[in-house]
């Protein structure tokens, strides 16, 4: 049972990773995509875009932890989503460009609502009592074990009950995927930025 618990807590850990991502990737595609449009839209929406990766890296993040979320981040997510709606298109390539952006945007907060979905979920707690006891069943089984030495029955007993809480702790690191020593990082985010802010500089 722990290793399937391992098995679908990794699965866990490693979709909220690829979520991150796809969000940042989406992000990038709103702020390259809007190179296309005339100023001062695409001034504005570009910026949104940075100041949308710098508040998820430096204050969505932290949150995360908490089980919160910025609602800054949100409020910009609704200014980009407003700022291209109100671009009147005056060619059908402009027309096509701005259903694309909009597309684009609805995209990056729906993925932003997965990951902080991903941020709070967490093994329910009847699980937790079920592993509890499956390993308290396991180490009591070692009691059973006729052995002649005391010392290979101790030896025994330690090494199932370290693996056993080995186990419990793979788990509860892979439990919460934004906090814990094993955790998603905003380096997607950060990856972004960087393509940003070296854009805005050529």
């Amino acid at each position: 049972m722990s290793a399937f618990m391992i098995g679908l807590g990794w699965e866990e850990f490693d979709g909220s990773r690829d979520r991150t991502q796809r969000e940042a990737s989406a992000l990038a595609a709103v702020y390259w995509r809007a190179d296309e449009l005339p100023n001062p839209e695409r001034r504005r929406v570009q910026q949104l875009c940075r100041l949308y990766a710098r508040t998820v890296i430096q204050e969505e993040w932290p949150l995360m932890s908490q089980e919160k979320e910025s609602e800054r981040a949100q409020s910009i997510v609704d200014d980009l989503q407003n700022s291209i709606n109100e671009f009147n298109p005056s060619t059908a390539v402009q027309a096509e460009l701005e259903g694309q952006l909009v597309e684009q945007v609805d995209d990056l907060g729906g993925l932003r609502e997965l990951r902080l979905v991903d941020s709070t979920a967490s093994i329910p707690f009847i699980l937790w009592i079920m592993l509890l006891g499956a390993g308290s069943v396991v180490i009591s089984f070692t009691y059973l074990f006729g052995v002649r030495h005391l010392w290979v029955h101790s030896l025994m007993v330690g090494v199932v009950t370290a693996v056993a809480a080995t186990a419990l702790l793979t788990i509860e690191s892979l439990d919460y995927p934004f906090t814990g020593a094993a955790k998603v990082s905003p380096h997607a985010f950060e990856r972004v930025l960087q393509d940003f802010e070296a854009g805005s500089e050529n």
